[in-house]
């Protein structure tokens, strides 16, 4: 979820090439390593949004590697299909 590590760099860590981490992205995972990347910090979101309801969401975003506070939103509609923050009240409404 590291914002700052590239696709090299993570194929660096995981001891293969750029290729193969693109290669296996595509074949098990089925979408390219930018969206899959994008999925797992979207849904670390939710985690985070759901166990700590009084964090503000920018420090969320800052949290899953999503510098940019629009960014983040931006990035959580694509994925969720609503804001954070009325993914945050729907949870609080369902959990109230």
């Amino acid at each position: 979820l590291d914002s700052e590590d590239t696709m090299r760099d993570v194929a660096g860590k995981l001891g293969i090439s750029v290729g193969q981490l693109a290669g296996y992205c595509r074949r098990v995972v089925g979408k390219p390593f930018l969206s899959w990347r994008k999925e797992l910090r979207i849904r670390e979101a939710c985690r985070l949004i759901e166990e700590e309801p009084d964090t503000p969401l920018y420090i969320i975003g800052e949290l899953v590697g999503i510098k940019d506070k629009s960014n983040f939103r931006r990035q959580f509609t694509e994925v969720m299909k609503t804001s954070p923050a009325a993914w945050r009240r729907d949870r609080e409404k369902r959990q109230g």
